[in-house]
C-alpha cells in the first residue's frame, strides 16, 4: 500500500563544520575545568610541604622551600594559557609536572617516591592533550616513562641537599604513594562527574529535539526518518480536512497583531490536543487554517469516521469562542480518496499530502457555510449510517468537476 525508499549515501544529512568546532569548544572547556582542579591541588600540595619546610628549619631547608614555591607558581599560571587553543596548556602543565617531579626526587632521593607521581602522565597526558592525533599523549608519556626510570636508577636514593633522615625519607614515601592516589582518585572521580554533567545536558537536549522532531512529524514518520528513510508513501484513501476562522482577514484587521496571534494559539491548541485525542494526523496550518488527515501514516479503514468526531468536536470545543467582538465561527471540509505523503526539506521538515483528494477537501471547505461541516458523497459513504447528515448540494472542484456535497450534522451514537 505504501511506497518507501531509502536516502541514497550522497543526499545523507552531514555533520556541519560548526557542530565539529563547538563540540571542539565543549571538550576543551571540560578539560580546562579539570586541568584547574589538579593545579589547585598540586598548588596545594606545594605550599604545604614549604609551610611544612619552613616550621622544620627554614635555612636548612631552604632549597626544598625554594623547589616547592617555584613549581607552585609555575603551575599557577596554567590557566593563563587557556586563551591559546590547542593543547598548549596540557603541554605546558605536563612540562611543568616533568621537571618539577625530576628535581624532587633529585632533592629527597627516589626513596621519598616523589617520581611516583610520573606515572600520572598517562592519564594527564590522554585528558589534557586529547586522544587525537594520538602522537603527542604518547610522546609525552614516554618522556615521563623515561623520566620515571632516570629517577629511579640514576638519581640518589637518599637525600642529598636537605637535611633529612632515612626514616623521614621513608615516611616520605608513604606520603607521596597516599598523594598519588588521592590525585588519581580525585581526577578520575571529578572527570566522571563531568561525563555525566555533560551526559545529563546531552540526554535533555535529546528528548528536546524529540519533542521538537515529533510536534513537526507523526511519531511513526519520525521514527523511519531517523532509521535513514525517504518518507514517500501511496495511501489508497484516507480522509483530509480543512477547517479556517470565518472572516479572519477582517476580524484580525480589527483586533490587532496581539488579539489575533492569542486566537490563533487557542484555535491550532485545541485542533492539537483533538487530533491526539482522536488518533488522527494535524497535518500543517496555512494561514488561519487547520490541515487535518486520517488513515495515515498507519492506513485505517474508520479514517472517515475519524476525521468526522474530530471536525465536531473541533466544532463544538470552538463554541463561544469571540473574536474582535464576534462569535468566532469555523468552516470545514472533508473529502475522502488516494493520496501520497511524503518528508520534504532538509533543514526544516515538513510532512505534507498531495494528490486531488486534498484540492477537492480544500474547495470543500471553502464552499462550507459559516459553523458548517461540508462532506464530499466520498465520505459520506464511508461514514455509513451512524451520522446524521444532510444534501448540499454540488460544489465545482478543480480537476474533479462537480461533486455532491453533505453537510455534517451530528454522531447519532452522541444521542443515547
Amino acid at each position: 500500500m505504501s511506497r518507501r525508499g531509502e536516502i541514497e549515501p550522497s543526499s545523507a544529512v552531514k555533520t556541519p563544520e560548526p557542530f565539529a568546532e563547538e563540540r571542539a569548544s565543549r571538550r576543551r572547556k571540560i578539560i580546562n575545568k579539570i586541568m584547574n582542579v589538579i593545579v589547585v591541588v598540586g598548588v596545594a600540595i606545594d605550599l604545604f610541604f614549604a609551610i611544612l619546610y619552613s616550621v622544620l628549619d627554614t635555612r636548612a631547608y631552604a632549597i626544598a622551600i625554594g623547589v616547592n614555591l617555584a613549581t607552585a607558581a609555575l603551575w599557577a599560571m596554567t590557566p593563563l594559557f587557556h586563551r591559546w587553543p590547542g593543547p598548549f596548556a596540557g603541554v605546558w602543565f605536563l612540562g611543568v609536572f616533568i621537571a618539577a617531579m625530576l628535581s624532587f626526587t633529585l632533592l629527597l632521593g627516589h626513596a621519598s617516591g616523589s617520581h611516583l607521581f610520573l606515572i600520572l602522565v598517562a592519564i594527564f597526558s590522554l585528558i589534557f592533550l586529547g586522544p587525537r592525533p594520538i602522537a603527542l599523549p604518547v610522546l609525552t608519556t614516554l618522556v615521563a616513562w623515561g623520566a620515571f626510570v632516570v629517577a629511579a636508577k640514576v638519581l640518589p636514593r637518599w637525600p642529598s641537599h636537605i637535611p633529612m633522615l632515612i626514616d623521614e625519607s621513608e615516611a616520605l614515601f608513604y606520603a607521596t604513594s597516599a598523594l598519588t592516589m588521592c590525585v588519581l582518585f580525585l581526577t578520575t572521580r571529578y572527570s566522571i562527574h563531568l561525563v555525566d554533567a555533560a551526559e545529563g545536558a546531552l540526554e535533555r537536549e535529546f528528548r528536546r529535539s524529540e519533542a521538537l522532531l515529533l510536534n513537526i512529524l507523526p511519531a511513526a514518520v519520525a521514527e523511519r526518518l531517523k532509521s535513514g528513510e525517504r518518507i514517500a508513501d501511496g495511501y489508497n484513501c484516507i480522509s483530509v480536512l480543512f477547517a479556517d476562522i470565518v472572516g479572519f482577514t477582517a476580524a484580525a484587521r480589527q483586533a490587532g497583531p496581539e488579539a489575533t496571534v492569542g486566537m490563533l494559539n487557542r484555535f491550532f491548541s485545541v485542533a492539537d490536543e483533538l487530533a491526539q485525542r482522536r488518533g488522527c494526523e494535524k497535518i500543517k496550518t496555512i494561514g488561519d487554517c487547520v490541515m487535518a488527515a486520517a488513515g495515515l501514516p498507519e492506513p485505517s479503514s474508520s479514517h472517515a469516521e475519524t476525521l468526522a468526531r474530530y471536525a465536531l468536536d473541533l466544532r463544538q470545543t470552538m463554541e463561544g469562542e469571540a473574536f474582535a467582538g464576534a462569535p468566532l465561527k469555523l468552516r470545514i471540509g472533508i473529502h475522502s480518496g488516494p493520496a501520497v505523503a511524503g518528508v520534504i526539506g532538509r533543514s526544516r521538515f515538513a510532512y505534507d499530502l498531495w494528490g486531488d483528494t486534498v484540492n477537492v477537501a480544500s474547495r470543500i471547505q471553502h464552499a462550507a457555510k459559516p459553523d458548517e461541516i461540508q462532506l464530499s458523497n466520498a465520505t459520506r459513504e464511508l461514514l455509513g449510517a451512524n451520522f446524521s447528515c444532510t444534501a448540499a448540494g454540488e460544489v465545482e472542484t478543480r480537476g474533479a468537476g462537480r461533486v455532491g456535497v453533505w453537510r455534517l450534522d451530528r454522531e447519532l451514537e452522541r444521542l443515547t
